[in-house]
């Protein structure tokens, strides 16, 4: 059978033609193209033999983001056009407790399938950002946000408020996300 290279372009993580027959893998493991039939192709998992339905679009930016996360490729990202409007949002703010949980900004990518596709997600945690980033992307509690379209924490946005005080750390999640929100910068979590 033949395996899918692990060493890619950052290009070629958006241009993948899936091929029948051909192996790839996603969080799940590695599959085999069976089929394919339009945006979707059923494949099969190799570890166990489900046969399952995937969407071609979402199987590229997983793909892309497993590489990333295994640092086999490197992203030359695209500018930021309004990452200086959002620092000046997030620095009007201070903290006025100090404890054991943190606020966190994740920089998205490619959200819903554009390019670049930049978006924000506000959170919380008890556990450190970089703890909370990586569960977010291993599946643990995640927001499908972050899971999919996660590209890497922003300090420079959050850093000088950390760390907090619980109900502090809630309620500037929250009023960070809805600032970020009224500024048109496209903004998620801060439930």
């Amino acid at each position: 059978m033949i395996k899918f290279k692990d060493i890619l372009m950052p290009e070629a993580c958006s241009n993948i033609n899936f091929k029948i027959g051909e192996s790839y893998r996603n969080r799940l493991g590695w599959y085999e193209v069976l089929e394919i039939n339009g945006n979707h192709m059923r494949v099969k998992y190799e570890a166990n033999g489900n046969v399952s339905t995937l969407t071609i679009g979402d199987q590229k930016r997983i793909l892309s983001n497993i590489l990333r996360e295994e640092k086999i490729i490197v992203i030359e990202p695209k500018p930021v056009t309004w990452i200086d409007k959002a620092r000046l949002v997030t620095h009007r703010y201070t903290r006025q407790t100090t404890g054991n949980h943190y606020l966190y900004i994740i920089l998205l990518s490619q959200v819903n399938g554009k390019d670049p596709g930049y978006a924000l997600y506000v959170g919380e945690t008890s556990k450190t950002p970089e703890e909370r980033f990586k569960q977010h992307l291993n599946g643990y509690k995640a927001s499908r946000f972050v899971k999919y379209y996660g590209t890497r924490l922003l300090p420079e946005l959050y850093e000088h408020l950390i760390p907090l005080g619980r109900e502090e750390a809630k309620n500037l999640e929250g009023e960070i996300a809805e600032d970020l929100k009224q500024h048109d910068i496209p903004t998620f979590g801060g439930h």
